[in-house]
């Protein structure tokens, strides 16, 4: 489990442990978040390679956007990954 999920408690191991465990529990709800977001993030991959967006003036700005939402649905699926 990423560390980011209770870097916002103190330091007491009890209060993280508690954390930690609570998100466990919802294990089955976030593995169900990370096969939408793999869905999107494929989709997000294919459409970035399509031939047709070449021909659009905004290729690059397309190219960018396209870049960006694949990071975010990347780092959230890492996260959810516990």
């Amino acid at each position: 489990m990423d560390s980011k999920w209770v870097s916002h408690l103190s330091t007491s191991t009890i209060e993280q442990d508690h954390f930690r465990l609570a998100v466990k529990g919802a294990s089955p709800v976030l593995k169900r978040l990370v096969e939408i977001l793999t869905k999107d993030l494929e989709h997000s991959q294919r459409e970035q390679k399509k031939i047709d967006h070449y021909d659009s003036p905004n290729w690059g700005l397309t190219q960018v956007d396209c870049n960006a939402t694949q990071r975010t649905l990347e780092r959230i699926i890492n996260l959810c990954k516990v």
